[in-house]
């Protein structure tokens, strides 16, 4: 599931360095906070326009394998439009794939920007973050039941795929409906 996106020194900052009148602040997750293969990351991001204009601002959040200096996985906002001197707090959700490779290491990268016009306004932060898998850990993947109506005193049939994200290999696993 890795994006494979190979990405320069600068870790997706913005291109041409933190330009403009713009501040970002990241409010949630904080500084080396653990997180589990498979998890969502609940990001909050405040983003201060210090412009005397109203502009339109998009947020970029990337988690990023330091290692092998990849994209893992990456979020966009949707745009929001900020007053002048004024600020909004944008939410996104990052899941982290089931293929993340742990041991990496891995930085979230997040960028604020102008839309449109990234060279104009832009701010951009680095957070190291540690992910974790757990010992023991499956995944329901998928779950397939047929037929897909019944009535009383019918048999239905019950296919499903899971995987193993944990560190532990499991012999056998009983899933209970």
């Amino acid at each position: 599931n890795i994006l494979g996106n190979q990405i320069s020194n600068d870790l997706g900052m913005c291109s041409g360095g933190n330009v403009g009148k713009i501040t970002l602040k990241v409010e949630e997750p904080e500084k080396g906070d653990e997180f589990s293969v498979g998890e969502t990351i609940n990001l909050e991001v405040e983003v201060e326009n210090e412009n005397e204009d109203e502009i339109d601002f998009v947020v970029e959040v990337s988690l990023v394998d330091i290692k092998n200096n990849l994209t893992v996985e990456s979020v966009e906002s949707e745009v929001i439009e900020i007053e002048d001197k004024d600020s909004e707090t944008f939410e996104l959700e990052l899941d982290i794939p089931d293929d993340v490779e742990e041991e990496n290491g891995h930085k979230l990268v997040i960028k604020a920007y102008e839309d449109g016009h990234e060279k104009s306004n832009c701010a951009d932060a680095r957070l190291d973050v540690k992910i974790e898998r757990e010992n023991e850990a499956v995944i329901i993947d998928q779950i397939r039941i047929t037929p897909s109506s019944v009535v009383c005193s019918e048999f239905v049939s019950a296919e499903v795929e899971i995987e193993n994200v944990g560190i532990e290999d499991f012999e056998s696993v009983i899933i209970e409906f």
